[in-house]
């Protein structure tokens, strides 16, 4: 009699090989500790005795394995094979996650990714503050890590893994959700007959503020300083993680050059604002009286430039603002972003008290309850025009007077337009 047995992670779940120790394995006995035994019968089969079929019932125990055999055919309870050289034992193959195999930046600001693994190697670029990076090999302290289109070597000293690495990931990045259909429904409740409360479509990014089984809560621009809530089912959005990512040098280079135009034509902006504030707030009267009078739109574009009287701010809170500004409109033009840091600033001369209140009062602002404002300060992502609208707001200029909310100018509502916004 030919006994037989193999190492199965799942009985059923067969692919190729299998690793066994047939020469211990008795019809219904176990082999003992490190070997593997399973109750079953012989079909035998005359014609080849180096094949063998047999049907297994139950596992009596598992262990370090001896002789791989190539599975052949196989039904729900019965197995036929062919014997092949003695090897070791095959591990079951572990299922994957979209975090493993990633590293996190762990500096204070950023750390530099080489394109050999020395100290004196050329810069291919940065990775900065809990930048994610996808690990393609390690050799001598070193990690090749993929990161955007950052690719290079990192110093191990400065990175962490495993577990470390994915609490950093779970605990500092947004999980996001992307519209898979055309049109999706965003209801009011985890409930195919809950009322829509909006649509988005295809393609469109989300913030994920909790899933589920069947339906993921999500946060979204509504085009207001504030955030709409709501649930969409799983079935038409994908989830995954938004990564901070490492820059190329060339990338680094492009962001420094715009930047500095950036901070010039800003600076040249503000200058201009304040020298024309007299003239852009005769204008202002001016082009109000004529919407009233006429009955026109309740939308205007004037701008009535006023200085509503500095405010006591720290350097942090001047740092805070700018961020905001970066998140709620740093694709803006300064106009727009000097216009939202003044909303801000509004609130915080009136009932909010403080720069730091105002941003952070429930359901005001949407950066500040997503997260996105937390990753902007972390990552120091702010821009030189948000910075010097930040700057002027605090010193009291305002081009939207006292008004305290906005909302995208697409929305039509009644208000000065300012930038891609209006204000009231």
């Amino acid at each position: 009699m030919t006994a037989t047995a193999f190492a199965l992670s799942l009985l059923f779940a067969i692919t190729t090989e299998y690793t066994v120790a047939a020469s211990e394995v008795l019809d219904g006995v176990s082999a003992g500790a490190g070997k593997y035994a399973y109750s079953m019968h012989e079909v035998p089969d005359a014609g080849n005795p180096s094949s063998g079929r047999t049907a297994m019932t139950e596992v009596l125990s598992a262990g370090a394995g001896g002789e791989a055999m190539t599975v052949v055919d196989q039904s729900a309870d019965v197995v036929t094979f062919d014997t092949l050289a003695v090897t070791g034992e095959s591990e079951p193959e572990e299922e994957k996650d979209e975090l493993s195999g990633l590293c996190v930046a762990n500096v204070e600001n950023n750390m530099n990714v080489r394109k050999e693994p020395t100290e004196d190697a050329l810069l291919a670029g940065y990775l900065y503050k809990d930048c994610v990076a996808e690990i393609i090999e390690q050799k001598d302290g070193w990690t090749h890590v993929r990161s955007g289109n950052l690719e290079g070597w990192a110093k191990d000293d400065f990175l962490v893994f495993g577990d470390e690495a994915r609490t950093k990931i779970e605990e500092g990045n947004s999980k996001i959700a992307t519209i898979t259909t055309e049109t999706l429904r965003v209801r009011a409740d985890a409930d195919e007959n809950a009322d829509i409360t909006a649509l988005l479509g295809q393609g469109v990014e989300v913030r994920v503020v909790e899933s589920e089984d069947e339906w993921t809560k999500v946060r979204f621009d509504d085009g207001t300083e504030g955030s709409e809530e709501g649930y969409v089912s799983n079935d038409y959005i994908s989830i995954g993680y938004d990564f901070l990512q490492g820059e190329t040098m060339e990338e680094v280079n492009a962001r420094e050059k715009k930047e500095k135009e950036q901070k010039e034509a800003a600076a040249k902006a503000s200058e201009k604002l304040k020298k024309n504030s007299k003239s852009a707030a005769e204008k202002a009267k001016e082009s109000v009286a004529s919407a009233a009078e006429n009955n026109n739109a309740a939308q205007t574009t004037a701008t009535n430039v006023t200085n509503n009287g500095a405010a006591s701010a720290s350097v942090d809170d001047e740092t805070l603002l700018a961020a905001l500004i970066q998140c709620e409109c740093g694709n803006d033009i300064y106009e727009g972003q000097l216009a939202v840091g003044a909303v801000v600033m509004n609130r915080a001369r009136g009932s909010y008290g403080s720069i730091r209140n105002a941003i952070y009062a429930p359901g005001q602002f949407g950066p500040a309850s997503s997260g996105k404002l937390a990753v902007t300060l972390s990552t120091g992502a702010i821009g030189p025009v948000a910075r010097q609208a930040a700057k002027d707001a605090i010193s009291g200029v305002s081009n939207i007077g006292t008004a305290s909310h906005f909302r995208n100018a697409r929305s039509g509502h009644a208000g000065v337009v300012v930038g891609h916004h209006v204000f009231w």
